[in-house]
């Protein structure tokens, strides 16, 4: 071609270079959410910068070569404006799925052992099926209801007075199915320990909880401190279910001083449970739900909570492994539950599943369930750090996937995506604190949901307690504090 021909103009790249542009506007839009305001100039500057490189290149009247290279680049920065987008929308939509919850869900199961014949509710429609006449009667006789519609007839129900004698019935005959709420799982274990293996769930039902999940945010979760109460649960249900906290921890976090302060708390710690005033472990006030885990915890430390956060240990798994593992220092040796994993003194790199047994162990520690509580303060801070770092954000859409069916929080996606972008406008260093409460081995006879049978909790040491009120005050009142950093 000679120095002064021209090409002739390719005309039908126009459209495309203009929806390149809004698709950048769009891109831009949907990350407004996430990017602090330099970040999002920055990006705005760069792909106009790179349209109208691909609009000269493409529209060069006198190089072939760079309309083709025009024309690549075009493609490349069109393909990235898609996954962009797609990025940020799956994100956006997970995180929705996580935020704003405002009620629970009860679980209910039919059971049989596991030796039955019974496959189906069909199987057992004529049979007998017993139910704890104590709690939640008007629940059993909701998902009395649906199995009844499910099968055409209407069952045969025979009421038992406590677990143990609910149990019983179905080991010795009595009755060829029980129906109750997965949250009072557990309390089978009392009367026969294997409950679990020795038993078969036939159905679950997932009734939806009438009780509103209390809520009492703070103004601005970039400038005010606030608390958050961390349940950790263990449940066959979906994490929405009323069920035993296994894990509990109050989180201060102060994004003015950059603080945050662990606070942990023992499963069995004896504690008085406002809606039955009684005393009983602090695992079983979530199977009130979890406004009564919070009015325990607000009553035994003075407080106000202003955010819960549940989890299941699936979760657990998920999250950790999203993240590429965490590394948690052990002060210890040892194996951990079900003998699964060797602990080895020092620092471990830790998977899902490693970190799930080392935060569920305790027999095997001389502090018991003290020392339970010590790591999975050490896991948590793991999980703070990475979650922290910049390198995370490329594990976003993986990490909020994970979290996705398993946590559950009252926060709204306005204030997560408001903490998101304070951490990556200025990237400030935290600094993580912790203090655990500390009690002591007790059996009684006393507690509400096994009164009648030994059982062993934890009497709060009231010192400690009293100290971790303190702490939290402090946090509040935007001071800086100081503790041992836990090896």
């Amino acid at each position: 071609m000679k120095q002064s021909e021209k090409l002739p103009q390719p005309n039908h790249y126009r459209g495309i270079l203009f929806l390149q542009f809004a698709a950048s506007v769009t891109c831009l839009f949907l990350a407004i959410h996430y990017l602090p305001l330099h970040y999002l100039i920055a990006a705005g500057l760069i792909l106009s910068l790179l349209i109208v490189l691909c609009s000269l290149l493409i529209f060069s009247r006198k190089s072939k070569a760079s309309r083709a290279v025009g024309r690549v680049l075009s493609l490349v920065l069109s393909l990235a404006l898609i996954a962009g987008s797609a990025f940020i929308s799956r994100g956006s939509l997970a995180l929705q799925n996580v935020t704003g919850s405002n009620s629970e869900t009860i679980s209910v199961s039919v059971v049989v052992m596991k030796d039955s014949s019974a496959q189906t509710l069909n199987d057992i429609k004529d049979g007998l099926i017993g139910y704890n006449a104590s709690y939640d009667e008007e629940i059993i006789e909701a998902a009395c209801k649906e199995i009844s519609k499910e099968t055409g007839t209407s069952l045969k129900i025979d009421p038992y007075s406590q677990f143990g004698y609910l149990a019983d019935g179905l080991y010795y005959g009595e009755a060829d199915a029980i129906i109750f709420n997965e949250a009072y799982r557990s309390l089978f274990e009392t009367s026969h320990e294997n409950f679990d293996s020795e038993t078969r769930v036939l159905k679950t039902f997932s009734l939806v909880s009438r009780e509103k999940l209390a809520a009492s945010a703070v103004a601005d979760v970039t400038k005010d401190c606030f608390l958050a109460y961390i349940s950790g649960i263990d449940t066959r249900g979906e994490v929405t279910a009323k069920s035993r906290t296994d894990a509990n921890m109050i989180v201060a976090v102060n994004p003015t001083t950059h603080q945050v302060l662990l606070l942990g708390i023992p499963r069995d710690y004896y504690v008085t449970i406002p809606v039955i005033n009684s005393r009983d472990k602090l695992t079983h006030s979530g199977m009130y739900g979890i406004n009564e885990s919070i009015a325990t915890l607000e009553n035994l430390l003075d407080i106000r909570i202003n955010y819960y956060v549940r989890i299941n240990f699936s979760a657990t798994v998920d999250i950790i492994d999203a993240m590429g593992g965490v590394d948690v220092n052990s002060p210890v040796a040892f194996t951990t539950l079900d003998d699964k994993y060797e602990i080895k003194q020092g620092i471990n790199h830790m998977d899902g599943n490693t970190a799930l047994y080392f935060m569920r162990s305790r027999k095997m520690l001389s502090g018991g369930d003290n020392d339970r509580v010590s790591n999975q303060i050490r896991v948590i801070r793991a999980v703070l750090n990475k979650l922290m770092s910049f390198g995370t954000i490329t594990n976003y859409n993986r990490i909020l996937s994970a979290a996705e069916t398993s946590v559950q929080t009252n926060m709204t996606s306005k204030e997560i995506q408001q903490l998101i972008q304070m951490q990556l406008g200025s990237m400030p260093e935290w600094d993580i604190q912790n203090y655990q409460l500390r009690g002591s081995d007790l059996y009684t006879t006393e507690a509400y949901m096994q009164r009648g049978s030994r059982t062993y909790v934890m009497e709060p040491d009231m010192d400690s307690v009293a100290y971790g009120k303190e702490l939290l005050t402090r946090m509040l009142n935007n001071e800086t504090i100081s503790l041992d950093k836990m090896e």
